[in-house]
């Protein structure tokens, strides 16, 4: 189960959080980070995918950001 959240992460179609707990250990939550996805095939007889995603606002971003940093160092 863990693999396929991190796959769904990595393809940013979850956000991970964590909740500090000061009565136990901290708990990883995962939330959609999409409202819709759709899938076709185009006349060309290729696939197509469109995800429509939730506005951020300037809060979620800037964690965003922050946690982007965070896996690169």
């Amino acid at each position: 189960m863990y693999r396929k959240l991190e796959l769904l992460r990595d393809a940013d179609l979850v956000k991970e959080y964590t909740e500090v707990r000061r009565d136990g250990p901290n708990v990883t939550l995962y939330e959609r980070n999409f409202t819709n996805i759709s899938v076709g095939i185009d006349e060309a007889d290729e696939f197509t995918l469109e995800i429509d995603r939730p506005e951020e606002s300037p809060e979620d971003r800037l964690a965003t950001f922050w946690s982007e940093m965070k896996k690169e160092s």
